[in-house]
């Protein structure tokens, strides 16, 4: 059966962006405020930046400049002294497992979580359809469930596009992720040579230089 529930904020997707947003959402919502994270993987915080099980893919910053709190900044420090990974000194200046953000990240949720006094609720599923409604947003889940949130938060990450069919070969299949100079790929429908990057996705020295214009910036792009 189709059914509705009200949200005051509905995010979209479980990820190092999603939780981050939960997090803080959680600190700053009063009692009674209704918050789902809509997320089809079981497990939270597992984006592409921080699923990696292999102990030596590393963070890109130093771990005490890593804390998800502006008021705490020795945050992720703490956490992973407490697990005893080393004096607070070595922690700091070290670059941590990417996998160990992660943890850091479901713990810290699962602590607002018993924290707070407003309602949030995890639905492992995706969402199909976002429609404007009176007052709020409504939400289609592939279950045929409808949600309704009055502000919507998307934490959806970013998605490697696919090969397009022109150009793609046995060699390089359909749906394998083009990297520019890496895979001497070009990936740009204006170009059938597959043999070297054309000059739609060849690096430019100058983002003055580049044929490609008026391209959207990436507000949740993780550096880290």
């Amino acid at each position: 059966d189709v059914t509705s529930q009200d949200f005051a904020i509905a995010i979209i997707g479980g990820g190092a962006g999603g939780v981050l947003t939960a997090l803080h959402a959680l600190r700053l919502a009063m009692a009674g405020t209704r918050i789902v994270m809509i997320e089809p993987a079981t497990r939270l915080a597992d984006g592409v930046a921080y699923a990696t099980r292999h102990a030596e893919h590393l963070l890109n910053v130093p771990a005490r400049r890593m804390s998800a709190f502006n008021d705490r900044p020795d945050d992720f420090v703490d956490f992973l002294v407490a697990d005893d990974e080393g004096t607070r000194e070595e922690i700091g200046i070290s670059y941590a497992q990417r996998r160990r953000y992660g943890d850091y990240l479901r713990a810290r949720l699962q602590q607002a979580r018993n924290d707070t006094l407003a309602h949030f609720e995890v639905r492992h599923e995706r969402v199909t359809a976002i429609e404007p409604g009176a007052g709020a947003w409504q939400l289609t889940l592939e279950s045929g469930s409808l949600l309704q949130a009055r502000g919507i938060v998307l934490a959806v990450g970013n998605t490697p596009k696919p090969l397009p069919a022109r150009g793609a070969s046995s060699r390089y299949p359909r749906g394998t992720v083009c990297t520019g100079r890496k895979t001497r790929l070009c990936k740009s429908a204006k170009c059938d040579d597959i043999r070297a990057p054309c000059k739609w996705c060849r690096p430019s020295r100058s983002p003055r230089r580049s044929p490609v214009r008026n391209r959207l910036p990436s507000a949740s792009r993780n550096p880290c």
